[in-house]
């Protein structure tokens, strides 16, 4: 009996497909041609993103291959070139790339571009404010500070990814125009934030340094890290009186360097030494603090719990 109720359902399921496929047969048809040149347009599309992505590369390759070999104006005209032609992420490279090409010859036109990039709020914050640090670096030598000020003062904040950069390029401004008040004010942005680079921190120790030995009268001394030619880092002593005329001007500094690299990286050898010592060491009393515990567990007499301590502290110092 089962059976032959389950054979009519299974012909009642097949009358309601056929009526179903005959209504609609139109329409899942349109759906599935549909469905197929959806993935085949948007795989094709893929495709030519890819192929206009690899053209734009080898272009902006070529450009700066023209740039490498000191060809500015080809190089120039090659970048605007991908500028105006490529997808967004090489299009955005080689504006910054043909504003640096112009800076070689036309400071006063790079700013200008590095301003538009700055102004272009499609490129995001980072690349913004990368524009904005750009131009900072064509300026600084000529620029008045009030200048500086408005354009690198917001970059300064603690939120920003090129503070660092900006608190230099605004310490090296002051210290240009003489003002002394700014000049505290920026060294000390670039002194106080444990994160300053290495070699914006030495720039600042260095003005700092100078500014004691000619408001003090006291020996500018200072160790900076620089970089070789070859690359490699060095670290340099510096010592240096300052010399007065007879109404206490300064004239010049009368001083000596020294490459003090190797006590450097003896310095750095010995402070990782102490450091693991340290680590050992805090390791170890841990470790006695734990077998104290367990020594002196509640319900322990003091005198079994002295011996059991003493036990695994002769135990402990045999590993």
């Amino acid at each position: 009996m089962a059976d032959i109720f389950h054979e009519v359902d299974e012909e009642v399921r097949r009358e309601r497909l056929a009526k179903i496929w005959e209504r609609y047969s139109g329409l899942i048809i349109a759906a599935c041609v549909l469905l197929v040149a959806a993935v085949g347009g948007w795989r094709g599309y893929e495709w030519y993103v890819a192929r206009q992505a690899a053209i734009a590369g080898s272009q902006f390759e070529a450009a700066v291959t023209l740039a490498e070999a000191n060809k500015s104006a080809e190089a120039q005209t090659a970048f605007d070139k991908v500028a105006a032609e490529a997808p967004g992420g090489y299009r955005t490279l080689a504006r910054f790339r043909a504003a640096a090409e112009l800076a070689k010859t036309k400071k006063d036109e790079a700013v200008k571009a590095y301003d538009a990039l700055a102004s272009d709020g499609s490129l995001g914050a980072l690349w913004q404010d990368l524009a904005s640090i750009r131009a900072g670096l064509l300026l600084v030598d000529t620029a008045p500070l009030a200048e500086m000020q408005k354009r690198l003062e917001p970059l300064a904040d603690s939120s920003r990814v090129y503070r660092h950069s900006a608190r230099d390029l605004l310490a090296l401004s002051a210290w240009r125009v003489k003002d002394a008040a700014a000049a505290k004010k920026y060294l000390g942005m670039i002194s106080g934030d444990a994160e300053t680079p290495p070699g914006i921190r030495s720039r600042a120790d260095v003005l700092a340094a100078i500014d004691r030995a000619l408001k003090d009268d006291v020996p500018y001394e200072v160790e900076v890290r620089t970089v070789r030619p070859d690359g490699a880092d060095a670290w340099i002593y510096t010592n240096a009186v300052v010399l007065r005329d007879g109404a206490g001007a300064p004239l010049r500094m009368v001083g000596a360097a020294v490459d003090i690299t190797k006590r450097k990286d003896v310095e750095g050898q010995r402070d990782l030494l102490v450091a693991e010592l340290s680590h050992r060491v805090k390791n170890t009393l841990a470790t006695v603090v734990s077998i104290a515990r367990q020594s002196f567990a509640k319900g322990a007499t003091l005198d079994s719990a002295r011996k059991s301590f003493e036990g695994r502290l002769r135990a402990l110092a045999q590993t």
